[in-house]
């Protein structure tokens, strides 16, 4: 099959509305997979700037003359094929039900020019009060194996806590985390803000609902399997029935955990890894890595699972941000990953390439695109090395690409701050 052939239709599966001319890159003799990176990059689809291979399929050598570090930089190594990078995605977009379109970006130079919000981190002590609290509790609830209970008792103290400190914001992102299961609509939110602060005032008993409900089913490890000749145990097991009555299973298959290595908080599997993170960190004196960006008169926060002493700032692409809403059995198990720790590089962005991006990415000449969302010349360096450990993060349940969705003076509607009305980068 022609290359041409295997562009058009790539290009008719995945919807794309911006298409590679084919003649040209016939005629520069350009590779299929540089030109379906660079079409996927127009179209705003990051996929390719996220996949992760598995150890095996690394190069042999990691010095930096043969190869890019991985996720640590704006391209995939410089040895991998097309191939390699499609089949994995990051886990919280592989497990989407919900299509969604990406943000138009473009290589100008040896740099990617994109859309997204870069966030401030800074450290967030207010927590810190709490770690005494959380000692005394886990030690009769763990000991009493009060699993469930002790989850509601952290939840508690959270929310008292965020609420003293008029803190709203921090409750909606706290909320999301603990919750073990999707939101259904930006409405349920507020619903739950209303809730706790309801019980936080003494009008109301505890809502257990929120940390309790799931569409998923925990079964306790009970058997051993042979895989490849081997006898392992069933560690975790989560299961879900659809509609249609059909039972799925989500199964983790590994050797019994050895003695001494258990896990560091009492949170069960099924509870999104932030909140479990959040745990750990106040447990330990670490303060929140408290993300801000400032959008008009409101300021955006968001909470990255990394000591904020390691990381200034953080970039997070526009076409990442959309929260799904919904009944999705199993995206709430993993938190969003899918940005970089970045710096602010000396070297700012010609003029003539301004000229350029803006002409690609349908800016002004007053460094604004078509959406009011101002261009930069700042110049963003991904750091490296990367976080021994996986990153993840949560930001507000009603933010997109599109803007903030807010309620209006009335209390009944909804309206949108767009993200160019007044936003910082």
């Amino acid at each position: 099959m022609l290359v041409s052939d295997k562009l058009a239709i790539l290009g008719n599966l995945t919807g794309y509305p911006f298409r590679i001319n084919t003649k040209h890159a016939t005629e520069k003799k350009l590779s299929f997979s540089a030109c379906v990176i660079a079409m996927a990059l127009f179209n705003g689809d990051l996929t390719p700037l996220f996949a992760f291979p598995t150890r095996l399929e690394w190069p042999s050598s990691r010095s930096a003359d043969s190869c890019v570090p991985p996720s640590a930089s704006w391209l995939p190594f410089n040895t991998f094929s097309l191939s390699t990078l499609l089949p994995y995605p990051p886990l919280h977009s592989h497990y989407r039900t919900q299509i969604k379109n990406g943000s138009k970006c473009l290589v100008l130079k040896q740099k990617v020019v994109m859309k997204g919000l870069l966030w401030d981190i800074e450290p967030y002590h207010e927590l810190d009060g709490l770690r005494e609290d959380i000692r005394m509790q886990q030690r009769s609830s763990v000991a009493n194996n009060k699993e469930t209970e002790y989850v509601q008792f952290f939840f508690q103290l959270l929310v008292r806590r965020v609420l003293t400190l008029k803190r709203r914001d921090i409750l909606e992102l706290i909320i999301a985390a603990v919750m073990r299961r999707q939101l259904t609509s930006p409405n349920e939110v507020l619903l739950l803000v209303y809730e706790l602060e309801e019980w936080f005032h003494g009008q109301r008993f505890w809502p257990a609902h929120i940390a309790e409900e799931s569409f998923l089913k925990r079964t306790t490890p009970h058997a051993t399997v042979t895989k490849d000749g081997e006898t392992r145990n069933i560690r975790r097991a989560l299961t879900y029935t659809d509609a249609k009555g059909v039972q799925i299973a989500l199964a983790q298959v590994d050797s019994p955990m050895s003695e001494g290595n258990e896990k560091s908080s009492p949170f069960v599997e099924e509870f999104c890894p932030i909140i479990r993170w959040i745990y750990d960190a106040i447990s330990n004196g670490l303060p929140l890595a408290l993300g801000k960006c400032n959008i008009g008169e409101e300021t955006l926060i968001s909470i990255f699972t990394r000591d904020p002493a390691k990381c200034q700032k953080v970039f997070t692409p526009l076409s990442e941000l959309e929260y799904e809403f919904g009944k999705n059995p199993w995206i709430n198990l993993w938190a969003k990953d899918s940005f970089w720790y970045v710096r602010v590089y000396k070297d700012k962005v010609s003029d003539d390439d301004m000229q350029t991006a803006r002409k690609g990415l349908g800016g002004t000449g007053d460094n604004v695109d078509e959406h009011g969302l101002y261009m930069s010349d700042q110049i963003l360096e991904v750091e490296y090395p990367i976080p021994e450990t996986e990153v993840q993060a949560i930001w507000s349940p009603r933010l997109s690409r599109l803007g903030m969705l807010t309620q209006d003076s009335d209390g009944k509607s909804w309206k949108r701050v767009p993200l160019g009305q007044g936003m910082k980068i």
